[in-house]
């Protein structure tokens, strides 16, 4: 996070500038150093617990699932479930994560706690909860994939260095 603050800027600017390299300096010469870390409360709600969930987790189920007889087979059952954890995990702290980006969507002026935040998502969404969850299927895909890889090369490393 330190070598890269408000990556959700880059996104949405890159077709006006040539990359992060440009970007940093002119968002820094506009807005000073503490726009570059706008939203990074949400951030660290979201990582820090979430983190800690998903090892706790991934112990857990590696102690209770069966230990697999073949190489592939085991690889696969360390996939699945990684995915199925970082799955879960990522939607229950789905919304921290539209707070996040509710906050890092605006370039200048002062910046908002995530409880105004949180007020502007439940007003911005017709004051429903379910509402606040709204594209929480396409980010639970994307960590279903990301998380079951992730969890795979864990282990993998984890062989090679222990």
């Amino acid at each position: 996070m330190a070598c890269c603050p408000r990556g959700g800027d880059f996104n949405r600017v890159s077709a006006f500038h040539d990359g992060k390299a440009k970007l940093l300096p002119l968002i820094y010469i506009e807005h000073g150093f503490r726009e570059l870390y706008r939203g990074l409360v949400p951030i660290l709600w979201r990582n820090g617990p979430s983190n800690a969930m998903f090892f706790v987790m991934r112990e857990e189920a590696d102690r209770r699932l069966p230990k697999r007889a073949t190489a592939v087979t085991q690889r696969t059952q360390e996939f699945f479930a990684g995915a199925c954890i970082g799955a879960f995990i990522s939607s229950v702290f789905y919304p921290i994560n539209v707070l996040k980006v509710t906050m890092q969507s605006k370039l200048g002026g002062p910046n908002e706690s995530m409880w105004v935040a949180l007020q502007q998502v439940y007003n911005e969404r017709d004051r429903k909860l379910r509402n606040v969850y709204k594209g929480v299927s396409m980010n639970c895909t994307r960590a279903f994939f990301s998380w079951g890889i992730m969890n795979s090369a864990y282990e993998q490393l984890k062989k090679v260095f222990y």
